[in-house]
């Protein structure tokens, strides 16, 4: 039987992601690591050391080239570049330099990520994203960073999965501020759009050349039952909720869209029951489907809709990115197969006229994975807790090492 080899576009980006808090280690300043303390995520675990990439960068940037990997996404964390009000950590700037300058070192191209879920305590402890003022101080902090990195960064996301965000702190719950409140959860909203159009300005006030986006998880969402009238109505304002509602405040303030794919769903109208996440209390509920592939923590994987999500946002006109995805899949078995059939359909999309010009797996090496501990193995580098964190590259990582390396996959 004749292999079919589907190419990507010359210049094609492949790399991995990370986040701050998940991999670097005693983020002591953040209100994430106040939350843990108090025991107030689900797992109740706490970050702690993390996989300690704080000190071992160099190695895992190593390990990511090694994969032929020809770009790297990491965070810059807010709570150590400003522990107190005003008080700036020149060296916690420089420390992120030398991550820029490790991946650069090795030919690859930088994706920095300014906002990825946590803030410093003290911002949190004004309010957070409910309050007005963190526009100012998020954007101040961000003026500091770009005094100090220069221009070495090629891509700059300004935060990351703002929506997600707040669903999870101020809807669920999971995330600080840990509240349920429908109110606070839309003004977050609000002032997060806001925040971002600052931070586009500033950074191309900094550097005019600068390519600045943002990193929006965009699920593939179905009605339930499609020729429901009800049905319909839960789907529209299920996805302006997830979706629309956001991506509308900052359209025309993208040089390019990161998007994160994960979720499937499918959906119906029902004032009771379980409530659809992004939208509780609107009388939106998600349709169980126990027979489906399902990852470690139980996310349905559903290849096709990668695609579907890549064409919802292709009426923006602005260059697209696949910024994560990934699946929780402890013993490797289905990462492989998952990578290659999500690589086909973002194909597919390419050839039905997506402008999509890279792929960021999610993540490089186990981690920290928020409320859910570490319990859920998203890295195509193992991590031994029980050995000093020892690096195991998974056969998966050799899989896609040969996807980058080829700019290519086999049907």
């Amino acid at each position: 039987m004749n292999s079919n080899i589907l190419q990507f576009p010359s210049g094609f980006l492949w790399g991995t992601a990370t986040a701050a808090h998940q991999v670097e280690g005693n983020n002591i300043y953040s209100d994430w690591w106040e939350f843990e303390e108090l025991g107030k995520t689900v797992s109740k675990e706490k970050s702690g050391i993390a996989v300690d990439h704080y000190n071992r960068f160099q190695e895992d940037v190593e390990i990511a080239k090694s994969l032929h990997q020809n770009a790297h996404r990491f965070s810059i964390e807010w709570a150590r570049v400003e522990p107190e009000e005003g008080n700036f950590q020149i060296d916690e700037i420089m420390h992120y330099k030398e991550v820029i300058k490790a991946i650069e070192d090795r030919g690859m191209q930088t994706m920095v990520t300014l906002l990825h879920f946590t803030l410093p305590k003290w911002v949190a402890k004004q309010g957070g994203w409910t309050n007005k003022k963190t526009i100012f101080y998020f954007t101040r902090y961000i003026e500091q960073v770009l005094e100090y990195l220069g221009d070495d960064v090629d891509f700059w996301i300004t935060m990351n999965e703002p929506v997600v965000y707040t669903q999870n702190a101020y809807l669920k719950g999971r995330y600080p501020p840990g509240v349920k409140n429908v109110l606070a959860f839309f003004r977050a909203n609000q002032f997060l759009a806001r925040a971002h159009r600052e931070a586009y300005f500033t950074i191309h006030k900094f550097f005019k050349s600068a390519v600045v986006g943002i990193a929006k998880n965009i699920p593939f969402i179905e009605a339930y039952n499609k020729s429901s009238l009800f049905d319909k109505l839960a789907l529209r304002v299920a996805n302006w909720i997830a979706t629309d509602r956001f991506l509308g405040r900052v359209e025309g303030l993208l040089d390019f869209l990161g998007v994160q794919y994960y979720n499937h769903l499918q959906i119906r109208f029902n004032l009771g029951g379980e409530y659809f996440s992004l939208a509780d209390g609107y009388g939106i509920e998600k349709h169980k489907n126990d027979q489906v592939l399902k990852s470690d923590i139980g996310w349905e994987i559903y290849p096709e809709g990668i695609y579907h999500s890549l064409m919802r946002v292709k009426r923006l006109k602005v260059p697209i990115i696949v910024t994560e995805n990934g699946v929780a899949d402890r013993d490797d078995k289905l990462r492989a197969a998952f990578i290659h059939d999500h690589l086909l359909q973002v194909h597919r999309a390419i050839n039905d006229g997506v402008d999509v010009r890279g792929y960021f797996h999610w993540t490089l090496m186990d981690n920290y994975e928020w409320h859910m501990g570490r319990n859920p193995r998203f890295g195509l580098v193992e991590i031994d807790y029980e050995n000093n964190l020892l690096r195991k590259i998974r056969q998966s990582a050799y899989y896609f090492a040969e996807i980058c390396k080829n700019n290519s996959i086999t049907v």
